[in-house]
């Protein structure tokens, strides 16, 4: 699992570096409830992402979400609530080919 620096953007723009997804999967390591990831698939097959859900309900696990990112799709997925997913969020993904991913943090300008 390889944690991933936050970048944070606003109203007047930036740049985003993407790194590699990693095969172990990718971690935010301190969630405040306002990241999200973004995820680009140069790949020309279809990738499905796994977003794990760390707490419980009533001592039970909970089905951790999946999304279907397309083939040359950029995707956002979050953010991630505190409460639902905990301090940290993980995804994992079926397949890291050509997969690309970055973490931004919506700040005011």
């Amino acid at each position: 699992m390889a944690d991933l620096a936050t970048k944070e953007v606003s109203r007047l723009g930036g740049s985003i570096t993407f790194a590699a997804a990693s095969a172990g999967g990718d971690r935010i390591p301190l969630n405040t409830g306002k990241e999200f990831f973004l995820l680009r698939n140069d790949d020309d097959n279809a990738v499905v992402v796994t977003e794990h859900i760390t707490k419980t309900v009533d001592g039970k696990s909970v089905t951790n979400p999946t999304v279907s990112i397309a083939a040359g799709a950029t995707v956002p997925i979050g953010p991630f609530p505190r409460d639902i997913y905990g301090d940290y969020v993980d995804l994992t993904y079926a397949a890291v080919t050509d997969l690309f991913v970055a973490v931004l943090q919506l700040t005011p300008a």
